[in-house]
């Protein structure tokens, strides 16, 4: 019979790890859930049972897509989760739907039992699940969720489009800098050495530079990956700290052009983060005080966080988003107007399609531009490095001449 290295988790959700005799990972599975233990991975530490699948968002929409019909239709969640347990493919998620199983059999409620599995169910999914089975709407709260998840799906599939051809160029650039270095200026350094012996005649800037640029890499090469390793050493190390996270995150939302992107996308995040969890039944402070740590950027949480403080202290939500400065005016009219008038779930509605929309625009107008401005610079280093190669041998030609 197999031996298992297992990690699970208790009712309290502290991690247990230990090594256990079972026929299969299912059985494995059982017996601890016997114990009160529900398990999280195993390993029979042999090469067929090294367990490296991981549960991605794809994973957790069909999920709750597939467990929004058993609360639509009425089926007891024990028997649904059951028959989604016989459904799922990966056996880790497998694993989790047989802990929420044995979580509602020991008497946890379904939001409590997601709760011991925070790697796979985000503190948005948990309290917008808590607040839809204690208002009686876990059928909307499901609802949401989905159509939140998917919403992220979507964006981050965005985001890597804006990002594969700037990353494309930059590579493409990288490989030009190594043959540039390596092959072509030291061909031309031998002439341009001669000609820089005669005292009638100086190299040109450009090529000038280019040899100090190839003289740095290739004579200084040891020193400049020190330099470089402690930037980057020192860089991480400033931003492990709060202060650095903080202060970092805010002059990305200064760079030019993809500012404006990481600044929009973050306030989209707020606003589907803050709608799914309010449409639910979450009060005002408990969504600011989980979406602080859902949008992706540090400032834009601190920020968060401050209108927190200001509506526990009595102050209308609009006003303190007000008094940040940092949201549109537009998306603070709209909310002070549902505040005013009782009708904050349509108003966020707005808001989330509101931001929808700027971040459309705004990908159109980034993946324009960042087109443009990498070609421009990948022309520039090509008649740099033309005009460095060729321009001493037409001085040289004329002085002849």
């Amino acid at each position: 019979m197999p031996r298992f290295s297992y990690v699970a988790k208790n009712d309290t959700g502290a991690e247990i790890k230990g090594v256990e005799s079972a026929v299969s990972r299912d059985t494995l599975a059982d017996q601890l859930a016997n114990r009160g233990l529900y398990l999280v991975k195993a390993n029979s530490g042999s090469l067929s049972g090294i367990h490296i699948e991981r549960i991605t968002r794809k994973d957790l929409v069909v999920f709750t897509s597939q467990l929004l019909p058993v609360v639509a239709t009425g089926v007891p969640l024990l028997t649904g989760l059951e028959d989604l347990e016989a459904t799922v493919e990966k056996q880790k998620l497998r694993n989790v739907v047989r802990g929420l199983r044995a979580g509602l059999e020991r008497g946890s409620s379904l939001s409590d039992s997601m709760a011991r599995y925070p790697s796979v169910f985000t503190d948005v999914y948990v309290n917008t699940v808590r607040a839809g089975e204690e208002s009686g709407k876990l059928e909307e709260a499901l609802a949401e969720l989905r159509d939140f998840l998917e919403w992220q799906l979507d964006m981050r599939q965005r985001i890597r489009n804006i990002l594969a051809y700037p990353i494309m160029v930059v590579g493409a650039l990288l490989a030009l800098n190594v043959v540039i270095v390596t092959i072509a200026i030291p061909r031309f350094q031998s002439v341009y050495a001669s000609l820089q012996n005669n005292q009638d005649f100086d190299l040109p800037l450009p090529t000038r530079f280019v040899l100090a640029y190839s003289t740095l890499f290739t004579e200084y090469l040891p020193a400049v990956t020190l330099v470089l390793l402690g930037a980057t050493i020192l860089f991480l190390l400033w931003i492990g700290t709060s202060a650095g996270r903080v202060s970092w995150d805010r002059l990305k939302l200064r760079i030019p052009i993809f500012g404006e992107l990481l600044r929009k996308v973050s306030f989209s995040r707020f606003a589907h983060h803050f709608g799914t969890m309010y449409g639910s039944g979450v009060s005002v402070t408990q969504c600011l005080e989980v979406v602080k740590g859902a949008v992706g950027n540090a400032y834009i949480a601190q920020v968060v966080g401050y209108v927190n403080r200001r509506v526990l202290s009595g102050q209308p939500l609009a006003v303190a988003m007000r008094e940040t400065g940092e949201f549109p005016s537009v998306v603070v009219q709209m909310v002070g107007t549902a505040e005013r008038t009782g009708r904050m779930e349509e108003a966020l509605q707005s808001v989330i399609r509101f931001f929808d929309r700027e971040v459309d625009s705004t990908v159109r107008r980034v993946t324009t531009y960042m087109g443009r401005i990498l070609l421009a610079f990948l022309a520039g280093v090509l008649v740099l490095m033309g005009t460095a190669f060729y321009l001493p041998l037409f001085r040289l030609i004329n002085s002849i001449q």
